[in-house]
């Protein structure tokens, strides 16, 4: 007598427990309030008789874990009631209805990974992003499609819920998840084989997208892994590389492997949902630009998953750091080695310049010398000559360089935009005088003009598209041809006239 009143005590408590919980007002829910296993006995549409009426009742056991880290693939909501903007969190699920009410035999399973949103009465599955069904005991992807649904909020009493396109009716949560349950398992596994399209056992974690600069991968990786090995291609146009490092190389490796793995699109989001329990990856790189038959453990990436987001530290290995120290030495040999360069191209310009302007210097003495020089008769020597003819080759080459530097940017005129095009295209005429020789000057006074009438044979090299027609401007043939021009003498300068 005395334990069954025992037992009706505890009854009353419990009771009274379940009813106090019930009467509870609704608090606002966090993610993972819904991971867990909820149950219910339901009548699957598919089972009912005409009018919706007698069919069989089936347990319909859901399964439902949520990430605590957002989805950067997908834009955040916001939520007009609570006026807060809601991240988009990966949820996975699997369906297992039963034939029976009792749960006996082995349930149809239909798995999922989609995308949800928490508000303040509900956790929303609004998008069904990977599904696949079992079959036979095999995991056969893009099979069993659920359609979405809603989590409402819950106590611990029961509540209405219709899961997919069939079950909707009472159910209750049985059961709290703080991880990712292993039944999830064989579903990650299948799902990381199929992102596996080259058939080499890699799985990505993550490229830069646009430009693609890097990439990281992971090879068989296993659903149980702590750790997981990776090897990061990092693409540079640069001559640096593990044999040859420096300081800019390892940290815009760094930043590169940063942006890959935390790509909106492309990022290690995309698998690392299916791989559960990886919390750092061992990232190797290649010590070769042209070669990938060796690597070298070099950085250690932490992952963090906050409520958040999903980031990463980056820590460099023992490796890492001796290449730093090498890096450093490499690179203040270069500076040396720079600073030597330029130091060496300072000195040849000075050379050079020196040279020119000793050059410059004997050349305008010799043009001084010669245009001081004096004949018995008063006419001009062939240097004289030569120089008159190339001054006066060189005004009408000042003139069409003035010609090129037109602006016509705000002009109309027709005969503006001729002369300028002229002028451009005299840039590349090429002048030189291969052959000149004296024959003999008369004064020409005797015709009334002053100056000296002089005839010589001169032969012109013009290059360039339109040296004909600058030949024609110059007198020239092409040929050592006899001319007669008179030349006069002003301000001590010997002038052709015409």
């Amino acid at each position: 007598m005395e334990r069954f009143k025992k037992k009706t005590v505890l009854l009353l408590v419990s009771f009274s427990w379940l009813t106090t919980l019930a009467n509870e007002p609704k608090s606002e829910m966090s993610y993972s309030d819904f991971n867990g296993i909820y149950e219910g006995v339901v009548q699957s549409r598919k089972s009912r008789g005409a009018y919706g009426l007698g069919g069989n009742k089936s347990l319909v056991r859901l399964h439902v874990f949520v990430y605590n880290y957002p989805n950067p693939k997908y834009r955040d909501m916001y939520n007009r009631e609570t006026r807060k903007i809601v991240k988009p969190k990966t949820v996975m699920g699997l369906l297992e209805v039963y034939d029976n009410k009792r749960g006996k035999g082995t349930p149809a399973r239909s798995y999922f990974t989609a995308r949800g949103y928490l508000s303040s009465t509900e956790l929303n599955i609004d998008y069904i992003e990977k599904y696949a069904a079992e079959q036979n005991g095999q995991i056969k992807l893009n099979s069993g499609k659920i359609s979405k649904f809603t989590i409402p909020q819950h106590s611990a009493g029961e509540f209405e819920m219709k899961v997919g396109y069939s079950y909707q009716g009472k159910y209750r949560k049985v059961r709290s998840y703080q991880r990712v349950p292993n039944l999830f398992y064989p579903y990650f596994e299948s799902l990381l084989k199929a992102s596996d399209r080259r058939g080499n056992g890699r799985v990505s974690l993550g490229s830069s997208g646009y430009g693609n600069q890097g990439s990281i991968y992971t090879e068989n990786p296993s659903v149980n892994e702590t750790l997981l090995k990776a090897v990061f291609s990092y693409r540079n146009s640069t001559e640096f590389s593990y044999e040859n490092p420096a300081i800019s190389w390892i940290e815009d490796m760094e930043y590169q492997l940063k942006n890959a793995l935390k790509n909106q699109s492309n990022g290690a989001h995309q698998h690392l949902k299916y791989l559960p329990n990886a919390n750092k990856l061992a990232v190797h790189i290649n010590t070769s630009r042209y070669s990938s038959s060796k690597q070298v453990h070099f950085f250690d990436v932490i992952i963090k998953k906050n409520s958040d987001r999903l980031d990463f530290e980056v820590v460099r290995t023992s490796v890492a750091k001796a290449c730093v120290s090498k890096a450093k030495v490499a690179d203040n040999n270069r500076r040396i080695a720079a600073q030597k360069k330029r130091i060496e191209q300072e000195r040849i310009r000075k050379i050079k310049e020196q040279k020119e302007q000793i050059a410059a210097q004997k050349e305008r003495e010799r043009i001084a010398n010669m245009l001081q020089e004096t004949t018995p008769t008063g006419e001009p020597t062939e240097a004289q000559m030569k120089f008159a003819i190339e001054y006066q080759y060189k005004v009408k080459k000042g003139s069409l360089d003035r010609m090129a530097n037109l602006d016509i940017s705000e002009s109309q005129n027709p005969v503006a935009a001729m002369s300028k095009l002229i002028g451009m295209s005299s840039q590349t005429v090429d002048y030189t005088i291969k052959s000149f020789k004296k024959y003999g000057c008369v004064s020409a006074e005797s015709v009334g003009k002053p100056g000296f009438n002089c005839d010589y044979s001169i032969e012109i090299n013009i290059g360039g598209s339109l040296g004909s027609y600058y030949g024609s401007l110059l007198n020239n043939t092409g040929t050592a041809n006899i001319n007669s021009s008179r030349f006069l003498k002003v301000n001590g300068i010997w002038m052709l006239v015409d």
